[in-house]
């Protein structure tokens, strides 16, 4: 008999935390937005998703840097000419319990120039938002350390929510260097 009492408070708990969770959902950028910032300015982005291999999911995975169910890297070029200007990559990484979808600017060199969180899904952690953490990203490239705690400065508040940055921007140059960086841009 209790565990019929307690079916209906458990299914109204779990609706609850749904409808919190699903109220923390912040936009903070559209797609627009966030390739106009995190492209060189006059640039008429190119969409170029790339789909990943097996082996590459494989290299991905056994470097702690996979996403969830992820099988295509949606990349966005600045070209001038035949030359790129420029890349951006929009991707989502889980936070605690929610994706978390940022924007990684690219030079064509390789190196980051921006980062922003795009939307921000969870109730807690939204201080990895904050520019002094996301301003230490730029100037990396994929052969550069991304520890957090050592490299990269922690947030208070948002450790599970900078992590899930810190993972992203490792795994935006990766794919860089897999798609791009392998053929002299």
């Amino acid at each position: 008999m209790g565990g019929r009492a307690a079916r209906p408070i458990f299914l109204s708990c779990a609706l609850l935390l749904l409808a919190t969770s699903s109220a923390a959902a912040e936009v903070y950028l559209t797609k627009e937005q966030a390739l106009a910032v995190a492209l060189p300015q006059g640039c008429t982005p190119r969409y170029d998703p790339k789909d990943l291999s097996s082996e590459l999911i494989e290299r991905l995975e056994d470097a702690r840097l996979m996403g969830e169910e992820q099988k295509q890297a949606h990349f966005f070029v600045c070209e001038d000419g035949a030359k790129p200007r420029g890349y951006a990559l929009i991707d989502s990484e889980i936070g605690k319990h929610l994706p978390i979808t940022y924007v990684v600017g690219i030079s064509a060199e390789g190196r980051v120039t921006r980062v922003e969180m795009m939307v921000f899904r969870e109730v807690r952690g939204w201080e990895a938002r904050e520019q002094k953490f996301l301003h230490q990203f730029e100037g990396k490239g994929s052969s550069d350390k991304f520890k957090l705690g050592t490299e990269i400065e922690n947030v208070t508040g948002a450790t599970i929510s900078a992590a899930s940055m810190t993972k992203g921007v490792k795994r935006a140059l990766l794919l860089w260097q897999e798609f791009y960086g392998n053929k002299g841009s």
